[in-house]
């Protein structure tokens, strides 16, 4: 009994945690990363990511393909920016850890590059 009863809390909390990931799914962010002095702000379609550097103007697209509930992969498919321009045809994929009051929690990591990295994006929209 004592089983069924931590089942049904950890099912239920996995389904509250899935659900939690489909207001990012779609909408506006503002990512922040100040260890590298930098904002960006995110409009995200079901398939279509645009990154706009807030700093510098420089404009990324790149298109979304949802893994899971609350993971996605993001290849990048054109920015006018120098240095995003060297990953054309690279993905990124960032899963989401949790979502607080208006701030998504997340990991990204980039296939074939030893880069794993950790930060937050706040919900504007």
């Amino acid at each position: 009994m004592k089983y069924l009863i931590h089942l049904s809390i950890l099912l239920f909390s996995c389904l509250s945690f899935c659900q939690e990931c489909d207001e990012v799914k779609t909408g506006n962010f503002l990512l922040t990363d100040e260890r590298v002095d930098y904002e960006g702000e995110i409009n995200r379609n079901d398939t279509i990511q645009t990154e706009i550097n807030k700093k510098t103007g420089h404009i990324t697209k790149g298109t979304v393909d949802w893994i899971d509930d609350c993971t996605y992969k993001m290849t990048y498919r054109e920015s006018n920016s120098p240095m995003v321009k060297n990953y054309i045809g690279k993905s990124i994929t960032t899963q989401i850890i949790r979502i607080n009051e208006g701030i998504i929690y997340f990991k990204c990591w980039m296939d074939g590059i030893d880069f794993i990295a950790e930060g937050q994006m706040k919900i504007i929209d």
